[in-house]
């Protein structure tokens, strides 16, 4: 059994228009002279936009993944308005939802300092049924901010685990607040909080995670974006797992991608298969996995927090 814990999907007008310059300007300077910025920041959005999922479940087709969790994204106070709504978004991710049973599961997602998120938060996790909240400190908020707590408070209440952004973050975000340290405040306050750190604090702030999440039992490391270690160093990928593994436990870490969908991000171009098989080979790398190590992190610490024992799975 695989789930991948993190993948995010997107419809046209989803992510607003500064995200796409802001990827655009990064790629041009690295080819300086040989880069039409404006003219890349038009042809990004249609390389990633998978409205009805179907490269999304063809991806996991091929990698044998029998679910997925999609995270909406709100990057609106932080870099202007997209075209839809948060509303709309979430609504666009649950109807998905809804289209692949069982297959295909989504977090509901908000800023906090947008007002009523706290209603918005409970109102759409109960009217579509998403598994979680998904939050972007690096848009700019503190996770511990008030803002921020009254809408943990409402998750706290409604059962809703809550994934973090942590590690590093895209120029115009502001990398600080993904910092770990920072959801040490948070679960001081909120301790039976089911704390998602995501990514771990990749690229450089895993010790930060680790010191987060060892002592407290309902946190958990999601591992997406590691495999651009993986890829490159594979035994400092499997010795870094192994240490985080014997502090916090291999029952809390989580198997996620990062996957973006899109005809220019799937098929040959996805990484997931390579990705899952760093997983798998773990025990072959490193005496200190088990076979049973892999199960709960490919697949099965996430069915038992997201309570998914009873689904049948693809």
């Amino acid at each position: 059994m695989i789930i991948d814990f993190h993948v995010h999907l997107f419809a046209a007008g989803h992510l607003p228009k500064r995200w796409f310059s802001s990827i655009a300007a990064h790629l041009a300077a690295r080819k300086p002279g040989t880069v039409d910025q404006n003219a890349l920041a038009q042809r990004l959005e249609a390389r990633i936009l998978d409205p009805d999922a179907a490269y999304l479940i063809k991806d996991m087709d091929d990698a044998q993944v029998n679910l997925a969790i999609s995270h909406p994204l709100d990057y609106g106070l932080a870099l202007g308005e997209p075209e839809a709504s948060m509303e709309k978004i979430v609504e666009h991710n649950a109807a998905l939802q809804a289209r692949h049973p069982n297959r295909y599961f989504s977090f509901t997602s908000i800023d906090p300092r947008r007002p009523g998120a706290p209603e918005f938060i409970r109102a759409t996790s109960r009217k579509y049924g998403l598994k979680g909240l998904n939050l972007y400190p690096p848009a700019g908020f503190d996770p511990a901010s008030p803002e921020c707590m009254k809408v943990c408070r409402i998750a706290l209440e409604e059962d809703l685990p809550v994934l973090f952004h942590t590690g590093g973050a895209n120029f115009p975000m502001k990398p600080r607040y993904g910092s770990p340290h920072l959801l040490g405040d948070v679960q001081a306050e909120l301790p039976e909080l089911k704390i998602i750190l995501g990514h771990a604090g990749f690229p450089y702030q895993w010790e930060e995670a680790i010191t987060v999440a060892r002592r407290n039992p309902n946190a958990y490391l999601e591992i997406s974006q590691w495999y651009k270690l993986a890829s490159r160093d594979y035994p400092k990928f499997a010795a870094i797992l192994a240490e985080a593994t014997s502090e916090v436990g291999a029952d809390r870490v989580l198997f996620g991608s990062d996957h973006l969908t899109g005809p220019g991000m799937a098929n040959s171009k996805s990484d997931l298969v390579s990705w899952i098989d760093c997983i798998r080979r773990l025990p072959k790398e490193n005496s200190r996995f088990t076979t049973d190590d892999v199960d709960l992190i490919l697949g099965r610490n996430a069915q038992r927090l997201l309570k998914l024992e009873g689904v049948p799975l693809a």
